[in-house]
């Protein structure tokens, strides 16, 4: 019984994992970062596409030439991958010394209260917005303990957390197979290299590390063969990990409940007590460290002065549910203006409800179609919504600065941001790839994995999502995933390849 129970929750993890990766891969390869318009082609785009055809035709007429890559990228992987690895960090360091501008919507918001605490309009918002608090109190706790405000040192620290987060994931693959290191270590260079949205700090950034550590402790706790003293201190210190995830972006803990789930299910299959108890205390100990961690700093912040909230006017979950079903089930001006409006919890929660019930009584079954465009639209963009939503960036930069160096891919109308965004779809057309063809790798930690992001998956089609922004929560899970699946996923390509070629 216990058996079939697991196979049979397998299967249900293949089909919708394979359901919405595939659905997700589709509108990546339809995505409009793919279209370079004339009008935006330059030399530099002439350049890119050039060498693109040229390493092409290299490669299939030159064996000598794929000799030379296979012995750079594939014999020598170890060192090559370490290289990249440190290139792209020094890239992302360079980078944030050279582009650090002021930013609008949240996290606009965010860094002027650290300045103005007492403003109305900014109480208004937070109490309205109580989920941002935590990393208000939090960049304030910074500010004053290194006494420094600037856009520039929140932006170092955001890119901070975005490399010790790359570290962490790297360090994951490793406890499960270090063979895959260079692996981990080539898409964590190819990321830090295509990120610029590392310079934002917002809550995107900031649980990046945390939820690298929880995915990483959970990993070495479900090590056998590690010391119980090594596992019930990765279990404490997950807990606190997946207590700063919450606190900062509470649907980043989603993955965790799809490994505790999977966990669970392969704990039934053991009939070692002693394998048994061993596991189930690292994981009590992880939930314990996690609930009491989460009481205390609840209880900090609940008693905190430094700026004045009305806890009565936050917005209730079902606000989120219902804005997820507006429009393109992203942010909506219309309902945020109202929530703002709106007094009592029962209020808001009444608008919420009416007009879901509104909208799916408008759409019928069509809701279906409207899902499935929305997961297009939370999954697709490889920018994840770099510049594209709100007042992005505060302070316009000239045009001096525009046409130069860095700033022309990333700036907002910069000469080359259609090339940037031509090659990192390129690269999220190759991850994905490989995740959805690498379904031959079945092994625990990648079911675990994969049931996480099938949680993530259906939160953003159910809570607010609209763009890839909200994606970047999970992204510590979808590297990890690659990592291991990779070699099956080539393996299966280069099958089907031939099958196509006989």
């Amino acid at each position: 019984m216990k058996t079939k129970l697991f196979n049979r929750s397998n299967a249900v993890i293949n089909v919708l994992f394979t359901i919405l990766i595939f659905t997700a891969l589709y509108f990546v390869l339809i995505s409009p970062n793919l279209l370079l318009k004339s009008e935006n082609t330059n030399a530099v785009t002439l350049m890119m596409l050039g060498t693109i055809i040229v390493f092409a035709l290299v490669c299939g007429y030159f064996k000598g030439f794929r000799l030379f890559l296979k012995r750079i990228f594939v014999d020598w992987r170890f060192y090559t991958s370490t290289i990249l690895f440190i290139l792209a960090i020094g890239l992302q360091c360079f980078y944030v010394l050279k582009i650090h501008p002021a930013i609008g919507f949240d996290v606009g918001a965010v860094h002027d209260a650290l300045f103005k605490p007492n403003d109305p309009d900014l109480r208004g918002y937070f109490s309205v917005n109580y989920n941002n608090l935590p990393i208000l109190l939090f960049q304030n706790w910074l500010r004053e303990t290194f006494h420094a405000n600037s856009w520039f040192f929140f932006a170092i620290l955001s890119v901070g957390f975005v490399i010790v987060a790359a570290f962490f994931n790297v360090v994951s693959v490793a406890v499960v197979n270090w063979r895959k290191l260079p692996v981990i270590l080539y898409f964590q260079a190819g990321w830090l290299f295509l990120y610029p949205m590392s310079i934002i700090p917002y809550t995107d950034n900031w649980c990046l590390p945390f939820v690298s550590l929880y995915l990483l402790a959970y990993l070495i706790m479900s090590r056998p063969n590690y010391p119980l003293i090594i596992r019930l201190l990765a279990g404490i210190v997950g807990g606190e990990a997946l207590v700063a995830a919450y606190l900062l972006k509470p649907s980043a803990i989603i993955p965790f409940i799809g490994l505790m789930l999977v966990s669970l299910l392969a704990l039934l299959q053991h009939h070692s007590r002693t394998f048994w108890l061993k596991s189930s205390l690292c994981f009590l100990v992880m939930i314990g460290a996690f609930s009491y961690g989460l009481r205390g700093i609840q209880a900090t912040i609940a008693h905190q002065d430094y700026i004045l909230v009305d806890k009565k006017r936050k917005n209730p979950p079902i606000h989120f549910i219902q804005i997820g079903m507006t429009g393109e089930g992203g942010y909506s001006a219309e309902d945020a203006l109202m929530m703002g409006k709106l007094y009592s919890r029962k209020e808001k929660e009444s608008y919420s409800l009416k007009k879901i019930k509104r909208i799916l009584n408008a759409r019928g079954v069509g809701y279906i179609g409207f899902l499935v465009e929305k997961h297009g639209r939370n999954t697709a963009d490889a920018t994840f919504s770099w510049g594209l939503e709100g007042h992005f960036f505060k302070n316009k930069a000239d045009n001096k600065r525009i046409k130069s160096g860095i700033a022309s891919f990333v700036y907002p109308h910069g000469d080359n941001l259609d090339n940037f965004r031509f090659v990192a779809q390129c690269a999220w057309i190759v991850m994905l790839t490989l995740i959805a063809f690498g379904w031959k790798e079945q092994r625990l930690v990648v079911q675990a994995l994969r049931l996480g992001m099938i949680g993530g998956f259906i939160f953003l089609l159910i809570f607010e999502g609209g763009r890839s922004r909200y994606l970047i929560q999970f992204l510590p899970v979808l590297f990890i995933i690659v990592s291991l699946c990779s070699q099956a996923a080539i393996q299966e390509l280069q099958s089907l390849f031939s099958w196509a070629h006989q």
